[in-house]
């Protein structure tokens, strides 16, 4: 019978979630990748990328924020130029649009095999 060593389910466990806050990309490549896994269209993609507009979905995410919080939040994602996998908004998002966490990860070109 075949044994799994806990000990390499607590490394591989750690790199994940290593990989996961290191895990960034230039906004206009992270609109790219949402506009090619099919979450976003191409109109909400180019708004997103030059900070013009956040995509419908990410909208309606922060909309669940504290009436307080949603502005800063959405003026925060408007001007990043860096998003980062460990965010909390990356979740909110992902939550809201029902996204698995290795749905996330693909977008940011997946954790090294």
């Amino acid at each position: 019978m075949y044994q799994i060593d806990p000990s390499k389910l607590r490394t591989a466990a750690a790199e994940l979630t290593a990989w996961r806050a290191r895990a960034a990309l230039p906004v206009t490549d992270f609109a790219l990748a949402a506009l090619a896994a099919g979450l976003v269209t191409a109109e909400e993609a180019e708004a997103w990328a030059t900070a013009k507009d956040l995509p419908a979905a990410v909208t309606a995410a922060l909309a669940t924020l504290p009436p307080a919080a949603q502005v800063p939040a959405r003026i925060r994602a408007l001007a990043s130029v860096t998003v980062h996998r460990a965010h909390p908004l990356i979740a909110l998002i992902a939550a809201h649009m029902g996204l698995s966490d290795a749905e996330v990860d693909a977008l940011f070109g997946g954790p090294p095999a």
